[in-house]
């Protein structure tokens, strides 16, 4: 592969996986810009690659590198040397380093939950003008992690990181306007803030769009809309719009009910961990709904989303268990 091409895709990776991290898009978006086997021999080159441009002091190198053990990808995953190159960087001056640490103090990733240290790194970052720590500082205000619940401090650090171009940012203040948290409630202004954010690509913003269109939220009920969001967030690997649409199939809403379409999208989002999509899956197969009815099946996706969470999941099994010893 040619030298440009290689230092090119190591870019294009990087930013991929940090893509993946941070919001949660999906690896396959990598693959439209540079084939498997390109992506695979850059992954194992890329460590060796960015050590060479830390010893010539690169604190970019030192945050990707980072991202890399953090993620695992071309190394294995360890936590401490993830740390380590984020550290360097985040001394040195690095924004995004000084943010992926306050990330791992918030989620407790190799080091000890502390959310005052959290705090400490991404106010460092937003000083500077990172926007994932405005981001996360307004995330930590709206929650009242580690700092007294305030809405209005929350939404602050939003509007300044949306309006820097953040669609995570975007995403929060449209929540918070659809919800009416710490502001009155404005579908419109909502509206806003996703689309701004679903045309510069967020599957996010779609999925919440087509919420909207689903419901009749500030605008008229368009299940044709909102299948068109759903797919466009599906497409790219969003889960929860992957169940969205499995919903859609199985009620017949917009399009014609379809049980086998459903399940396709049910099963897509719950490979990839979706405790709803687990949950229906469970249903159609207790109730053997495109299925042939198999209660083993059924409990087996029940099961899986209950351990994540799923209160419906929860719901469902103790509902199932109780009808199959009458």
């Amino acid at each position: 592969m040619k030298t440009f091409k290689k230092v090119l895709i190591y870019q294009i990776v990087i930013l991929c996986f940090f893509n993946m991290y941070v919001h949660g898009t999906s690896k396959n978006n990598i693959y439209t810009l540079a084939s498997e086997n390109e992506v695979q021999e850059v992954t194992r080159d890329a460590p060796n690659y960015y050590k060479k441009s830390i010893e010539a002091g690169d604190t970019n190198a030192m945050n990707n590198l980072g991202i890399m053990y953090m993620e695992g990808q071309g190394v294995k995953q360890d936590y401490k040397t993830a740390e380590k190159y984020f550290r360097q960087a985040a001394e040195i001056g690095n924004a995004n380093a000084m943010s992926q640490l306050g990330m791992m103090y918030m989620e407790g990733q190799g080091v000890k939950q502390d959310y005052k240290t959290a705090e400490k790194y991404f106010r460092q970052a937003a000083e500077i003008g990172d926007t994932n720590a405005m981001n996360n500082l307004g995330i930590m205000y709206k929650k009242g992690q580690g700092v007294k619940q305030d809405y209005k401090t929350a939404e602050k650090y939003f509007r300044q990181a949306a309006e820097i171009g953040d669609t995570n940012a975007m995403n929060s203040l449209g929540i918070m306007y659809w919800k009416g948290q710490g502001v009155k409630q404005d579908y419109k202004t909502a509206e806003k803030y996703f689309r701004q954010a679903a045309e510069i690509g967020d599957t996010n913003a779609m999925s919440h769009l087509g919420m909207m269109y689903m419901e009749g939220q500030g605008m008229k009920q368009d299940y044709k809309t909102a299948e068109k969001y759903f797919r466009q967030a599906a497409e790219i690997g969003d889960t929860n719009a992957m169940s969205h649409l499995g919903m859609m199939y199985m009620e017949g809403q917009g399009v014609k009910q379809d049980y086998k379409a459903a399940e396709k999208y049910f099963r897509q989002a719950a490979e990839i961990g979706n405790a709803n999509a687990m949950n229906s899956l469970g249903i159609m197969y207790w109730n053997g709904q495109g299925v042939k009815q198999d209660y083993k099946t059924a409990e087996k996706y029940l099961r899986q989303a209950a351990e994540i969470g799923n209160a419906n999941a929860k719901n469902n099994l103790s509902i199932m268990n109780k009808q199959r010893h009458k």
